[in-house]
């Protein structure tokens, strides 16, 4: 590898660590419908979104170590 390819490398590293990861998923009930307006937070942050009428979110986690926090009305978690 030389020097410009590593150089290249380390700078598509460093931005994804800067812009964070894109999570994709679906949240679903016991009978596998999804669920429309459940909250997905990124804890230890104000990052957050909800799922759509088919139960299906997308966050960009800021912290690579992150969790996520999924609540809705009427559920225990």
């Amino acid at each position: 590898m030389n020097k410009g390819s590593l150089a290249l490398l380390c700078l598509l590293f460093l931005a994804s660590i800067v812009y964070g990861q894109t999570i994709k998923g679906k949240i679903t009930n016991n009978l596998g419908k999804g669920l429309q307006g459940i909250s997905v937070m990124e804890t230890g942050s104000e990052n957050g979104t909800f799922t759509d009428d088919q139960g299906i979110f997308s966050i960009n986690v800021k912290n690579p170590q992150g969790k996520l926090a999924i609540s809705g009305m009427g559920f225990k978690t």
